[in-house]
Parts: C-alpha cells; sequence; structure tokens
C-alpha cells in the first residue's frame, strides 16, 4: 500500500492531510484480517504546544516542522504520518501489540532527545501518545482513530510525556 496522492499534503510540515491519513487507515484496515498483525493508529500531540504559540507563529511553526521531521525519521516506508486537528496521526500496518508500543516510545523518546531549534534558540519537546490497534476489517477508521485519541488524552491526564495504549 503507496500513499502517492502529492497534493494531500500539508502545507507546513509536508505530511498527509488528517483526511489523507483517514483514508489510508480506512484502506488498511480493509486490507486485513482477523488472523493478520493489526493495523495501528498513533495519535501524537505536542505537550505544552499552547505555550509555544504564545511565543509567536514562528516558533510554535518551527516546533510543529521540528516535531514531524523527527516522527517521518521514526517511522517504517509503509507508515503514514499526517496532521491532525490534535497534534498528527500515524498509521502503522501489521504490527503485534507489543510491537506498537514499542514503536511508540521509541518516537516519544526521539522527540525529547532532539530539541527543535527556533528563532528563540533550542526548544526541548515531549508529546504524549496513544494507540489503539485493529485487525478487523469491518472497523471504521474513525473508530481507531478515535480510540487512539482517547488513549492520548488519557496520556496527558497523566502529565503527558508518556504512552498510553486504549483499553
Amino acid at each position: 500500500m503507496r500513499f502517492s496522492d502529492s497534493n494531500k499534503q500539508d502545507p507546513l510540515t509536508g505530511v498527509a492531510t488528517e483526511a489523507a491519513l483517514g483514508r489510508y487507515v480506512a484502506a488498511a484496515l480493509e486490507n486485513c484480517d482477523r488472523g493478520s498483525p493489526p493495523v495501528c493508529f498513533l495519535q501524537v500531540d505536542i505537550d505544552g504546544l499552547a505555550t509555544h504559540e504564545e511565543s509567536g507563529a514562528a516558533v510554535r511553526d518551527a516546533v510543529l516542522l521540528g516535531v514531524a521531521d523527527c516522527l517521518r525519521e521514526g517511522i517504517r516506508g509503509l507508515d503514514l504520518l499526517g496532521r491532525s486537528a490534535e497534534g498528527f496521526g500515524i498509521c502503522m500496518p501489521e504490527l503485534t501489540a507489543a510491537q506498537a508500543r514499542g514503536a511508540a516510545q521509541r518516537l516519544r523518546f526521539r522527540v525529547l532527545a532532539n530539541p527543535v531549534a527556533t528563532a528563540r534558540g533550542p526548544i526541548n519537546v515531549t508529546c504524549s501518545i496513544g494507540f489503539a490497534l485493529s485487525n478487523d476489517p469491518q472497523m471504521s477508521a474513525a473508530l481507531l482513530i478515535g480510540r487512539a485519541r482517547e488513549a492520548r488524552h488519557a496520556a496527558q491526564c497523566e502529565g503527558g510525556d508518556r504512552v498510553i495504549a486504549a483499553g
């Protein structure tokens, strides 16, 4: 499965738009079955992004670009990174629950270990990640994404800078 619709990119970060990401998740779910490894969806939110927005649009944009680059460099070729209203989403087909948790933790550590260069100097960034898995071809992309968003919200409520799996 390849994502090739180049006009469906976020103009700031160059990653997929939320709509394109949703279509990719739907296609990944349609291609799996109950005996195959699940599709994983990660919802990634930058902790304290509102604080960076108070420093101005240039700083906020630098943080978004830096995190997008960091996430993009940390995923596989068949995964798709996209922007969402709540940060970033990543569709990662064919992962077990343990692999999904490991991938989410690696991405969280990758963001933490790479301060973002801004006009105000380097900024340390953390993120909260929620993830959900399904190998049910009848599950809607919206439901899988919604479950990951709920898990991400739980990660934020527990103080951020953590990974939580959907229950």
